[in-house]
């Protein structure tokens, strides 16, 4: 689909062997390529989402949903490939707990509780 009609797709969706809607990936900010994908599970809700902030067509940040509530967040800061920023939700989706890995080793360094 181009919804812009500037002759690259906007939205481009895969469908499993099923006929059931796996993955699609939207060009939200018109730069010519997807910076942001959703993943479906079989009933075609959407349980995860990958997103490239920094426009290098690689995925920095991943968003998991459970039952259509986000539950967790992954971001990498320094765009390695690997995540050192991440972050839970509660059912409300508030924002209860936050780890952050300073020395980009994989393992976090500080951690943040908060109520919710």
């Amino acid at each position: 689909m181009d919804d812009n009609a500037d002759g690259k797709p906007d939205l481009i969706e895969h469908y499993g062997a099923q006929g059931k809607l796996v993955k699609s990936c939207e060009d939200s900010d018109n730069k010519g390529w997807p910076d942001l994908c959703w993943i479906y599970d079989d009933h075609e809700e959407a349980v995860q989402a990958e997103q490239d902030t920094n426009h290098d067509q690689k995925p920095d940040t991943w968003f998991y949903y459970r039952a259509g509530q986000l539950v967790r967040v992954e971001q990498d800061t320094n765009f390695d490939g690997k995540p050192d920023l991440w972050e839970e939700y509660n059912n409300d989706e508030i924002l209860v707990k936050r780890e952050k890995d300073l020395d980009f080793d994989g393992k976090p360094d500080v951690t943040e509780q908060k109520e919710g």
